[in-house]
């Protein structure tokens, strides 16, 4: 018998195609409401369920945050990021000029907000529970419309008048699986999400970030949510790169565990691509965009540079300023952290055992000489 996997319904909205995307052989399970799809995946009456956690426009979804919040026997098995792409639906026979309503989700209207404005300034705009719940009520009328996917035009008999008329072009949602149980170690990329709940002290949400920080561990996101236990008291959503077995982020969790009144890890998990652009920048952006990084490189070499005499400073009286054993521990790091960014170790450590000589040059004071630093090294 298959295993049900629960989404948010009917058929036809984005929830279902992040569904149908993720299943397999899952029987797909639709719920009409946000607490049917927690309690079933509490009551264990499915074995998973898909639910939206963000989306690049509207934002976070707020009721999965506070639903994981809560939970200790829920985890985030895997993520989905899927490209939203919004339609202009209605009935074969229905005439644009003659549109009196256009049906659709609150977030899915706001995000096509400019082109409605712009082309139907003197249609009534409705919300409904969904895009398929809007599909459905265009069905009734020549004179509705709705905002919704090429799939839910299918099922409800209607046709896709205008294409995407979504207001930005790269709007996509991440979509989360959850589950009764931590997904097992993935061979590539992994994220890890977490909620903590800090001391309400000063600065100390900056500790707990300092930790991820000096471990060199990147987050991609960080978010509060109020507790709603009294007013002003929040936790943090994080997610951050790499799996909590790893051991600088194992480190990292258990320094923030003895800052923090309590901390729940949701799952570490493989790591979703965000879907390229459908308009792809021209070769003049991406140019730029490299430039723009090549700077910020050169800036933080520079303050890694101007760090040197306070270095110098604390070695003054040793026989060497050169610390291989050092050197070698940096070269390490290095290369655990090229490895999950995708870039080439061995070409990063060469890269910095070029820089090594020139740093303890630097200590040296040999600077203010006019004798190229090379010949020192």
């Amino acid at each position: 018998m298959a295993q049900l996997l629960g989404y948010l319904g009917p058929r036809g909205t984005f929830s279902e195609e992040a569904a149908l995307k993720y299943g397999g052989g899952m029987e797909l399970c639709p719920f009409a409401t946000w607490p049917e799809i927690f309690e079933a995946l509490a009551a264990r009456t499915v074995a998973e369920a898909v639910v939206p956690l963000e989306n690049s426009c509207e934002g976070s979804v707020n009721l999965t945050l506070d639903f994981l919040a809560g939970r200790e026997d829920v985890f985030i098995r895997a993520e989905l990021v899927l490209p939203v792409v919004q339609n202009l639906l209605a009935r074969p026979d229905a005439t644009l000029s003659n549109l009196e309503t256009i049906y659709s989700h609150p977030q899915a209207l706001a995000q096509c907000y400019n082109y409605l404005r712009h082309n139907f300034p003197r249609v009534r705009l409705s919300p409904a529970d969904s895009t398929a719940a809007a599909a459905r009520l265009a069905r009734a009328a020549p004179e509705a419309a709705a905002i919704g996917t090429p799939r839910a035009a299918a099922l409800y008999g209607l046709e896709v008048k205008v294409p995407a008329v979504n207001d930005q072009a790269e709007n996509v949602t991440r979509f989360v699986v959850l589950g009764p149980t931590e997904a097992p170690r993935p061979a590539g990329g992994v994220k890890t999400s977490l909620v903590v709940f800090i001391v309400d002290r000063p600065g100390a949400l900056y500790r707990i970030l300092q930790e991820f920080a000096t471990r060199g561990l990147n987050l991609t996101r960080i978010e509060s949510r109020p507790t709603g236990n009294r007013l002003g008291e929040y936790h943090f959503f994080i997610d951050v790169i790499g799996h909590r077995e790893d051991p600088m982020l194992a480190e990292a969790l258990e320094a923030v565990f003895s800052q923090s009144t309590r901390i729940r890890v949701l799952g570490s998990y493989p790591a979703g691509t965000v879907p390229s652009p459908v308009n792809p920048v021209s070769l003049e952006e991406l140019r730029g965009n490299i430039d723009s990084i090549d700077r910020q490189v050169v800036e933080l070499l520079g303050r890694r540079a101007a760090l040197m005499k306070a270095v110098a400073r604390a070695k003054e009286g040793r026989p060497s300023l050169r610390d291989p054993g050092r050197e070698e521990e940096v070269l390490t790091r290095l290369r655990e952290w090229a490895r999950r960014e995708g870039f080439d170790p061995e070409v990063l450590a060469d890269v910095y055992r070029l820089l090594f000589p020139y740093f303890v040059h630097l200590q040296q004071g040999l600077m203010a000489e006019k004798k190229p630093w090379g010949e020192d090294a």
